[in-house]
């Protein structure tokens, strides 16, 4: 009689979840050819213990029509196992928020708190009185006819319709059901305001969306709690950071450092998030299309960023060749040397030219410090391409790599300026 041969399912769980990890890890780059591996196909037993894995890759959806169309299929214990999800809410997901500002709804002041209708409710309360008409005895009349008529129809076509969910509870019933969601990005629609040579073509004033921005954050935040990374992007300048409070487990938060109430708020809001120790500002190229008077919102600065809870990783990415930065200053180095005993992780990607003081004053701050990774893209004068980088590199990296490239040829013919500039690349690791 032939000796019995182990097979993988006599190997103990402990060792086969390890494997599982190993074949579908949460941050898979590139995504795998299919989200079945072999592996998952030798039995009924393995598919079921893979299954949560597949579910924790992340997942892209093109718009939020289809993410909604998603969860509403799936299976409460499997949607607790969805951890890392994109999404797009383009602009025919929230201009149906504006049909529902002009279509005539009771607000009633007996609702469960934090349903679906309490969240349209609360919606319809904040957006302007003028789209709202108050509820009267002769529209619950015919409301009443109409749903009368709507039964005896059913019952002869033998189908009962369901009631027309409003993108408010489709929006929050979404998420509801992605109670264990901890990796979040979110791409807004740009602010409708279009301009030419500063004259409005189409609107007379900005429509940037800043009430369902926050709505839908205010949502997110109470619907995912193990939240843990959110990332948004084209987020409104007049966006209320107050809207974050609620993101008790965030620890990094990605968008264009713009906002609408008071620096004060603003940095008492980001104290509050006791695990808030990364942060990623992007700032993005002007469009010219979209103009808003610089007084009207408020950005993340310095100050801020000094006074903010210890920081582990700090992104600064600015995207605009011809816009000067305000990420990378003097008062920017200080707010850094604040959080010098903390920082880990330090990347700065200017597009614009970087004043030569600047870039000396950075490398002394990086040869200095405790950082285990780095990421530096600054275009500097040409006359820095001298300079011997490797050695501002801390004790702390171990896999080092600096040099200068030349600017590319299509950048040059688009801004003559850049033929004066070499690119500075320094990345390091700790191992």
């Amino acid at each position: 009689m032939s000796d019995f041969t182990p097979t993988f399912l006599t190997l103990p769980m402990e060792i086969r979840l390890q494997i599982y990890t190993y074949l579908y890890p949460s941050w898979h780059s590139p995504p795998p050819p299919c989200d079945y591996s072999g592996i998952a196909s030798v039995c009924r037993q393995t598919r079921q213990e893979t299954f949560p894995f597949v579910l924790g890759i992340p997942r892209y959806f093109s718009d939020a029509q289809r993410l909604w169309r998603w969860t509403s299929r799936g299976e409460p214990k499997d949607l607790n196992c969805i951890s890392d999800i994109s999404v797009n809410f383009y602009l025919d997901w929230i201009s149906q928020f504006w049909a529902l500002k002009r279509t005539p709804i009771d607000i009633s002041d007996d609702l469960v708190l934090h349903s679906g209708e309490w969240w349209e409710a609360r919606y319809l309360k904040a957006v302007r009185p003028g789209y709202l008409r108050p509820a009267s005895t002769w529209r619950s009349f015919f409301k009443t006819i109409k749903t009368i008529t709507n039964l005896i129809k059913s019952i002869f076509t033998k189908r009962f319709e369901d009631k027309r969910k409003s993108v408010v509870v489709s929006t929050w019933e979404t998420f509801s059901c992605l109670r264990r969601l901890q990796r979040l990005a979110i791409a807004f629609p740009l602010p409708l305001r279009f301009t030419m040579n500063g004259s409005p073509i189409v609107y007379t004033s900005p429509v940037d969306f800043f009430h369902e921005h926050q709505l839908i954050l205010e949502m997110i935040s109470i619907a995912c709690p193990t939240l843990e990374t959110l990332t948004m992007a084209n987020s409104s300048e007049l966006l209320n950071l107050s809207c974050l409070a609620n993101f008790h487990n965030l620890r990094h938060l990605s968008f264009n450092g713009k906002f609408g109430n008071s620096p004060e708020d603003a940095l008492q809001v980001l104290k509050s998030l006791e695990h808030l120790n990364s942060l990623t500002l992007v700032r993005s190229p002007p469009n010219r299309l979209l103009e808003r008077p610089v007084e009207t919102n408020f950005f993340i600065t310095p100050d801020i960023i000094q006074k903010m809870n210890p920081l582990r990783s700090l992104s600064l990415m600015h995207l605009a060749h011809q816009t000067p930065s305000d990420f990378l200053s003097a008062p920017m180095l200080q707010a850094l040397a604040n959080h010098k005993d903390s920082l880990r992780s330090l990347t700065i990607d200017i597009f614009c030219c970087v004043d030569g003081d600047l870039v000396a004053q950075l490398l002394t701050f990086i040869s200095t410090s405790h950082l285990s990774n780095i990421t530096l893209l600054l275009r500097i004068p040409k006359h820095f391409a001298r300079l011997y980088v490797q050695s501002y590199f801390p004790a702390t990296i171990q896999k080092r790599h600096a040099c200068f490239v030349a600017p590319k040829r299509p950048d040059i013919e688009s801004y003559p300026w850049i033929s004066e500039i070499v690119i500075l690349e320094m990345r390091g690791t700790l191992k």
